[in-house]
C-alpha cells in the first residue's frame, strides 16, 4: 500500500512539473512575422497579442472612472483596472528616453494642473516620431496606477504591450 501511494505521488509531482514548466519558449518569439527585421504593426508585441487584437478588445479608458477609484481606494482600483487593455486619444506632454507623458483628452483638470496623465513606453523608434503636443491615439496595458506627486494627481502606467493607433 505504502509502495502504490508513493508511486501515485511520484506520478503526480511528475505530471505537475511537465505542467508547469511544459513552456516550449514558442510564444517568446520575439522575431517579426517579416523576418526581416522591420516591426509593423502585425507584428505580436511582448504579451503576444497582435496590435489588431487589441484593439479588438480594447475598452474607452476613462480617466475620471480610474482618479476616483484610486482616490477611494488605491487598492480596489489596481486590482480593478491592471492588466486591462484600453485605447484613448491625446496630447503629447513630454518624452522621455523610454516612455512618453500623455494627457488623456478627457483628463479632469484640478486648477491649472492635469488630474490624470498616462505613461507610455513605447519602443525608442516610435518615440522618435513624436512631438510635443501631438495628437495621438493609444491601445495598450495598464500596469500599475500610483500617485506620482500630490499636486499632480492619478499617474497611469502603460508599459506592456503599447502602441501608437
Amino acid at each position: 500500500m505504502k509502495k502504490l501511494l508513493a508511486l501515485i505521488l511520484a506520478a503526480a509531482l511528475a505530471l505537475s512539473l511537465v505542467a508547469c514548466g511544459g513552456g516550449s519558449g514558442a510564444g517568446d518569439n520575439n522575431t517579426p512575422s517579416g523576418g526581416n527585421g522591420d516591426t509593423t504593426s502585425t507584428d505580436t508585441p511582448s504579451g503576444g497579442i497582435t496590435k489588431e487584437e487589441m484593439l479588438e478588445v480594447a475598452t474607452e479608458l476613462e480617466t475620471v472612472a480610474i482618479n476616483n477609484a484610486y482616490k477611494d481606494n488605491k487598492l480596489g482600483a489596481q486590482d480593478t483596472y491592471i492588466g486591462k487593455i484600453y485605447k484613448f486619444e491625446g496630447t503629447v506632454e513630454k518624452i522621455m528616453d523610454n516612455f512618453a507623458i500623455i494627457i488623456p483628452n478627457d483628463s479632469p483638470l484640478n486648477g491649472s494642473l492635469q488630474e490624470v496623465d498616462v505613461f507610455v513606453y513605447l519602443p525608442r523608434d516610435e518615440l522618435k516620431t513624436l512631438s510635443t503636443n501631438d495628437s495621438v491615439s493609444i491601445v495598450g496595458e495598464i500596469s500599475d496606477i500610483s500617485l506620482f506627486n500630490r499636486s499632480f494627481g492619478t499617474t497611469i502606467i502603460m508599459e506592456n504591450n503599447c502602441n501608437i493607433i
